[in-house]
């Protein structure tokens, strides 16, 4: 596990979206990352696998972003997936102490590395996160429940004062997800059950 897709200085931000209403209880504002070397089969989001250097921005611009949105919203959860966050660990690190300054209360991320292989290289994402959703994408292992893309990956939750919203939240079986249209096409947020989906 390298932090060595982007420079100290910046974050490799692909997309911010809110309000976002899938990928975690409640409104949110979502981050999307670029750069992801697990290569998981069947990945739902290979094109934010290959780092994008015209992507790189400040790590306080895409704190200062993400806290407007969830002002215009008010939507003071945020939910990071990617890509793999965990392999811009130290712009992730400081994003989320800006973000916790800038009054989100709550702070999901998703990351394809297992929980106990992270608390080692990362043992700050205890105290920093509210909650994380681990473990690689495994096409060949489907799952029935809607916040996970297959049953191998865990849910772990670090502010205990959340966990209401997040219990009713893990029970959901019906999957939402929200179509965002764009120029070019049309932006798929949430995950989709396997076999209803082809990249």
């Amino acid at each position: 596990m390298a932090d060595t897709l982007a420079p100290k200085v910046g974050l490799m931000a692909a997309f911010i979206h809110a309000p976002l209403k899938v990928l975690g209880p409640g409104t949110r504002v979502g981050l999307w990352v670029r750069g992801c070397t697990l290569a998981c089969e069947g990945c739902l989001s290979p094109e934010l696998a290959v780092p994008d250097k015209l992507s790189l921005r400040p790590v306080s611009q895409v704190a200062s972003e993400m806290i407007k949105l969830a002002d215009k919203h008010l939507a003071y959860r945020v939910t990071i997936s990617g890509g793999e966050p965990f392999q811009q660990a130290v712009a992730l690190k400081e994003l989320i102490l800006l973000l916790r300054a800038g009054g989100i209360k709550d702070i999901l991320v998703y990351s394809g590395y297992p929980f106990k292989e992270l608390r080692v290289r990362y043992p700050w994402i205890e105290r920093s996160l509210s909650a994380l959703v681990d473990g690689p994408f495994e096409l060949a292992h489907p799952t029935d429940l809607a916040w996970k893309g297959s049953e191998g990956q865990k849910f772990y939750l670090f502010d205990p004062g959340l966990k209401e919203s997040y219990d009713a939240w893990l029970g959901l079986k019906a999957r939402r997800l929200q179509i965002i249209p764009l120029l070019e096409g049309v932006l798929v947020l949430g995950i989709p059950k396997l076999g209803d989906y082809q990249g």
